[in-house]
């Protein structure tokens, strides 16, 4: 998961000359000229309340690190840790910059929706993965570019959210050796090659030829080969009971000015999630 942007709005907003931002202050000044300019910088599709958790795991990475993250997410640190109020802080802030679409129109859009307004121009920049591919109008698609999520903290390690996909055996399945001879097929390099062109998704395999990928997920390849760390998405990571923080984000991207009331109904979650911690 990166942050997509069309390469047309680096022309058309005037903002050539920042080129795509490597830094956070570059990612805020760039956010406040397309507003300025009377765009919305970045389009999420709160319909679904999966996509606000995102920008949660975005900012934690960025701020705290892929350790603390994950351990937050194990159960191992608490949603009370000022590290926490941190992100939420830098969350409110963009909120509060207008860096956003409207969250009440956001609301009304789900993922695909959304992607669309990046597709119509009407927003400029979506955070998402290699797999806007199959909602993404393909006469656009050489318009896109990746950029990675600048880090606020310049100290920690680099992470890419990479969540994956994987065929699994089923330990006590019927035909173990026509499972395991599939999974042989459908796992070979031209296989993975073939998925890679119909599917637009970033296959686990080096060996496939960069070629099957358009230029924007060849980017993205780049970012997860040269990360320190690779997570999933932030329900792939935790325990099943915290897809219930999903609705606790998107009503923060609502109303940001109550922090501790979202650390406190998270951390209630956590403590039912991992009673034994």
């Amino acid at each position: 998961m990166a942050t997509l942007i069309r390469n047309t709005w680096q022309i058309s907003a005037g903002i050539l000359s920042v080129q795509v931002p490597t830094t956070w202050q570059e990612f805020q000044d760039v956010s406040k000229k397309l507003r300025a300019a009377g765009y919305a910088p970045i389009g999420v599709g709160l319909r679904d309340v999966w996509p606000a958790t995102g920008w949660f795991d975005a900012l934690d990475l960025s701020i705290n690190g892929p350790a603390f993250h994950l351990d937050l997410l194990h159960g191992k640190a608490s949603y009370l840790d000022p590290r926490v109020t941190k992100v939420f802080e830098a969350w409110r802030t963009l909120i509060q910059e207008s860096a956003f679409m409207n969250a009440d129109q956001a609301s009304s859009y789900t993922f695909d929706s959304a992607t669309t307004l990046l597709a119509q121009g009407k927003v400029a920049m979506e955070l998402t993965g290699s797999y806007i591919y199959g909602t993404y109008p393909k006469s656009g698609l050489s318009d896109l570019g990746f950029f990675a999520f600048p880090k606020i903290d310049p100290s920690v390690p680099s992470a890419v959210e990479a969540p994956a996909d994987g065929w699994i055996i089923p330990k006590n399945s019927t035909h173990q050796q026509l499972a395991k001879l599939f999974v042989g097929v459908a796992g070979d390099q031209k296989a993975e090659e073939v998925l890679a062109t119909r599917a637009g998704l970033l296959v686990p395999r080096s060996d496939v030829n960069m070629s099957v990928y358009p230029p924007y997920m060849q980017d993205g390849f780049k970012f997860v080969q040269k990360a320190d760390y690779l997570t999933q998405w932030y329900n792939r990571d935790t325990a099943p009971l915290l897809e219930q923080a999903f609705p606790y984000m998107v009503d923060f991207m609502h109303n940001p000015s109550d922090i501790g009331s979202i650390e406190k109904k998270l951390q209630a979650l956590q403590d039912r999630a991992f009673p034994s911690k």
